[in-house]
């Protein structure tokens, strides 16, 4: 998928159109659907607009860190999920054990 569907799949999930987020964050809907079409034409700070909104990591759309991201979307409750697991080592353990991800592989560990 790529960093355009994702973000079209991302605005769908929150709003019911493109135009009713266009709208919500203040851009026009033309603008919108351009960036839709290319993310990497687009200025910095509408990309930051855009994230701040739906709650993701601009980190996500730069071409340097696009193969390393995750190519699943996810929801704002996993992704909330996610903050909580990585900001609170002294749980990760208890996480891991209870998913069946064993201490020394947890970090080799990928769900297919």
């Amino acid at each position: 998928m790529s960093r355009e569907e994702m973000l079209k799949n991302l605005i769908l999930c929150k709003y019911k159109s493109i135009r009713e987020f266009s709208k919500k964050v203040g851009l026009p809907s033309t603008t919108v659907n351009s960036i839709l079409k290319n993310i990497g034409g687009t200025s910095i700070d509408k990309i930051i607009l855009i994230c701040n909104d739906l709650n993701i990591d601009v980190e996500k759309f730069s071409p340097k860190l696009e193969n390393k991201s995750c190519s699943i979307a996810c929801t704002p409750i996993e992704q909330k999920i996610i903050e909580l697991y990585r900001s609170k080592p002294e749980m990760q353990s208890a996480v891991n054990k209870l998913l069946g991800v064993e201490e020394e592989y947890a970090e080799d560990f990928i769900i297919a």
